[in-house]
């Protein structure tokens, strides 16, 4: 039988209007690990 194989690779570039910094450094910790745990999932 012949097996196929597939490999998806995202690169994802996205930025706020006017380059405006909207993530302060509060948040930014939780966002990483939020963003962490969504892509070993």
């Amino acid at each position: 039988m012949s097996q196929s194989f597939t490999n998806l690779l995202y690169h994802i570039i996205f930025s706020t209007k006017e380059r405006r910094p909207l993530i302060t450094s509060a948040y930014e910790p939780r966002l990483y690990e939020a963003r962490t745990c969504d892509l070993r999932a």
